[in-house]
């Protein structure tokens, strides 16, 4: 099933706020249970209607499905259409790539781990991905700063409605 501007405007605003905690809870334990993931995100005080809930799961684990395709594509090499999953959201660009950043805070020691996103109107290498990343690093932010900096594309999504 895939979102559609319509099915995701029929989605509750709890379910939409919702969408980020799916999305962990299913990287989390991919082999788990719709009713365990269900869980899990009401545990964390969201109300999200079971029907919900479920859209965005099978969603989810069919972008998770398809991310051995996009994570064996060659730094300097364009994906293809096919090795990109499908936004849970429309997005402001035709491309999304995510970017996991790994590193140390220099104050703290603590190991710090951030997704950031890549968006672009035209389909990127992961290399373009990671060198557009990198300055996400070198910024102010959240990111900033990290020594041992390491970073990897985890994933590429197409926008909702664009069909490349």
């Amino acid at each position: 099933m895939s979102f559609t501007e319509e099915a995701l405007g029929l989605l509750t605003k709890g379910a939409r706020a919702a969408i980020p905690f799916f999305r962990a809870a299913v990287e989390a334990a991919p082999g788990a249970t719709s009713e365990d993931i269900i869980g899990a995100v009401r545990e964390l005080g969201a109300s999200v209607r079971r029907t919900d809930a479920l859209a965005i799961i099978r969603q989810l684990k069919g972008n998770l499905l398809q991310r051995p395709a996009f994570t064996s594509v060659p730094l300097n090499l364009l994906p293809s259409a096919r090795s990109l999953g499908r936004a849970l959201t429309r997005t402001s660009q035709n491309y999304s790539f995510i970017v996991r950043i790994t590193g140390i805070h220099p104050e703290t020691d603590e190991r710090i781990r951030r997704n950031v996103t890549v968006t672009s109107n035209k389909i990127l290498s992961k290399q373009q991905v990671l060198d557009i990343a990198e300055g996400f690093v070198g910024a102010e932010g959240a990111s900033a700063g990290l020594e041992e900096a390491q970073m990897q594309v985890t994933e590429g999504l197409i926008s909702q409605g664009f069909n490349p």
